[in-house]
């Protein structure tokens, strides 16, 4: 039989992957907004990016 302090032991590290894993997938999560964000801010502005001075659509 597992000792308790075995147990504890298996059961931080389980513990402490889950939480790793829940924290990379919130980063991605909230970088994925801040991308969208992003992204829709520029259509708003009429930003066009694709000329690669910076200038906006408009001037």
């Amino acid at each position: 039989m597992e000792s308790h302090e075995a147990f504890l032991a298996r059961l931080d590290e389980a513990v402490r992957r889950a939480h790793d894993a829940i924290a990379r997938m919130h980063a991605d999560a909230v970088a994925g907004i801040r991308r969208s964000a992003g992204t829709a801010d520029r259509h708003r502005a009429g930003d066009d990016r694709r000329a690669g001075d910076g200038r906006t659509a408009a001037g």
